[in-house]
């Protein structure tokens, strides 16, 4: 106290900025030794009003006040402090701090949104401001304002990962706030072209693909993913391949059901044989197409690699019997017709529909005595 009592009479026969000094002197006796915060911040203040803008001051009054609960100076404090630097990490922190004042302590979201957005502009990846402005937009809705948001820090983030989960959390906002699908695929292709693997980026463009009938970009996004899971040659099948055998026959299935080009679905499923032959689904969906485009030969030769991957003899007699029947029917080859019936006879003599196709070749080409004998 005999300081300040000294330093107080010095400061009345001084000029004022010197006054200023021995004011800005009895504030740090008040705060540090006497635990006087509330004398400190008066001669604080005064020292502001002899040397208007003075930093230091403005920065203890600024400390001072958030200690002591005056949260509207501290604010008005900061809110100067902006309108005299032109440093940017300087203005980076009191656009931060005094967002953080209004929302927390003032109850004024619309205002720390404001001063969060500032700090995000003068350094887009910052991440405090970009969490703590997230948070509000979410909460007010502002959805533009995080689209944009977004926008900023996936065109500045010095990390890849950062930047493909900005563009990803773009294109989330565009799909189910704003309803802008299109945009949101765009946002999801450039997430998915900064990291190929970024699974929510991959699901996500899967389900817009498929919703927007996109299916060539599907169908590229499925070779893509399948490319990702291919195993060593020679090596074990693993989950890996069995998810790049199931993106294929997806593949597929696009090809035949949603484009209608038979010949390329075909190929996308005898790609699955040549990575597994053993493939029961490709195996069939070859069937199928096969008919379809009324490929007889072919169809012909896929029914019999079925008759050799299933064990059950009444399946393998009904697929050998189709095969006569496409050869009997579309190929016009008696010969090999009679070749499949027998074969099928061969395994089951009882077959009926087996003795009914070959009892009326023979009928229709006059050969009695094997009619006879069967």
């Amino acid at each position: 106290s005999d300081l300040v009592e000294v330093l107080t009479r010095e400061a009345e026969v001084l000029d004022e900025p010197s006054q200023a000094l021995c004011h800005y002197r009895i504030a740090r006796v008040y705060a540090e030794r006497l635990g006087r915060l509330d004398k400190a911040m008066v001669h604080l203040e005064r020292v502001e009003k002899l040397v208007p803008g003075s930093p230091l001051a403005l920065s203890e009054l600024a400390q001072l006040y958030e200690q002591s609960d005056r949260y509207h100076d501290q604010a008005r404090v900061c809110l100067r402090q902006l309108e005299l630097t032109a440093d940017d990490n300087e203005r980076l922190a009191l656009h931060h701090k005094v967002g953080l004042v209004f929302e927390e302590h003032l109850d004024d979201e619309l205002r720390a949104m404001e001063h969060y957005r500032a700090a995000v502009e003068l350094r887009p990846g910052y991440v405090p401001a970009l969490q703590a402005l997230g948070k509000l937009c979410r909460k007010h809705e502002a959805w533009e304002q995080l689209l944009q948001m977004h926008q900023i820090e996936a065109d500045h983030a010095p990390e890849a990962q950062r930047r493909a989960l900005a563009h990803y959390r773009a294109g989330e906002v565009l799909e189910t706030q704003l309803e802008r699908l299109e945009e949101a695929v765009e946002q999801y292709q450039k997430a998915q072209r900064i990291v190929p693997a970024f699974l929510p980026a991959l699901r996500a463009l899967d389900r817009l693909y498929s919703q927007l009938g996109r299916w060539k970009e599907l169908i590229a996004l499925y070779e893509t993913e399948g490319e990702s899971f291919r195993g060593r040659k020679g090596a074990e099948p693993t989950g890996e391949d069995a998810i790049r055998l199931a993106r294929i026959e997806q593949i597929g299935s696009l090809y035949e059901d949603k484009i209608g080009d038979l010949d390329q679905a075909a190929e996308s499923f005898r790609r699955i044989l040549e990575i597994e032959p053993t493939h029961v689904g490709a195996v069939t969906a070859l069937e199928r197409i096969y008919e379809k485009g009324e490929r007889w030969n072919e169809l012909m030769e896929i029914l019999e690699r079925e008759a050799e991957l299933v064990e059950d003899e009444t399946w393998v007699t009904a697929l050998l019997h189709k095969v006569g029947e496409i050869a009997e029917e579309h190929l016009g080859d008696k010969d090999l017709a009679l070749l499949h019936y027998r074969r099928v006879l061969a395994i089951n003599p009882s077959y009926v529909p087996a003795l009914t196709s070959l009892g009326r070749m023979y009928y229709q080409q006059g050969r009695w005595v094997d009619l006879l004998g069967m």
